[in-house]
């Protein structure tokens, strides 16, 4: 019988893992700390690294802010892919309240590292550069759903669907950074989403139809949320 001996970490391995564990650090040093009141020493430590050595890997904070930042916007683009974990089955309403709702669940999970990455943006191009792939890349996204729900002959021209959601895309936003941000207490996270998927249906002229209901109570609970 061959006995199976463990390959010994190598050098190589060893600093990434290393490298890792600082960027595992910053999440949670950024994830509660302003990006300015942040402090290297507290990564380090966190990590279980030598101060010295967090620059053998990083040459400034803002670098691993760079990495925490790719490692969160592209968690957030995955987790909000409705489809991809739920099924292709979902009606346009269903999908649209799926998305929003994960949406607001990633943005209040790192609402301070996205603030730091709003506040830095302006002035740092690579920070700016990475805000504006994922936001685009979430309009792409959106608008190729937009393109797919809406019925014959097409309520939005195709050469309004990018514009429309954009738009659509920056009220989700916008909301998740009162509410998550800046501690908004009125009116509150469920209510804010279903006036969202609201605005969203009557904007796209969607069927606002759920299944399992029928017309008056679907228009019963949307006359409920616009009272």
């Amino acid at each position: 019988m061959r006995t199976t001996v463990a390959r010994r970490p190598t050098r190589a391995d060893r600093s990434n893992q290393t490298r890792q564990a600082l960027v595992m650090a910053a999440r949670q040093v950024f994830n509660t700390t302003a990006f300015h009141a942040a402090k290297i020493a507290d990564i380090s430590a966190l990590a279980g690294v030598a101060h010295g050595s967090f620059y053998t890997h990083f040459p400034s904070k803002h670098e691993v802010f760079l990495a925490v930042l790719d490692e969160v916007l592209g968690e957030s683009f995955v987790r909000t892919a409705i489809r991809r974990e739920l099924g292709r089955d979902l009606t346009p309403v269903e999908e649209i309240e799926a998305a929003n709702r994960r949406f607001f669940a990633f943005y209040a999970e790192h609402a301070r590292i996205l603030a730091s990455m709003e506040e830095l943006a302006p002035t740092v191009p690579e920070i700016e550069e990475r805000r504006y792939q994922s936001f685009m890349a979430y309009t792409y996204r959106t608008a190729a759903a937009i393109k797919r729900w809406q019925q014959r002959p097409a309520m939005v021209d195709d050469r309004q669907l990018e514009t429309l959601a954009y738009c659509l895309g920056s009220a989700v936003e916008r909301l998740a950074q009162l509410l998550f941000l800046f501690g908004a207490p009125s009116p509150n996270e469920e209510e804010c989403l279903a006036s969202l998927t609201s605005i969203w249906i009557r904007t796209l002229g969607l069927d606002e139809r759920r299944d399992g209901r029928t017309d008056e109570e679907e228009g019963d609970r949307f006359r409920a949320v616009d009272e």
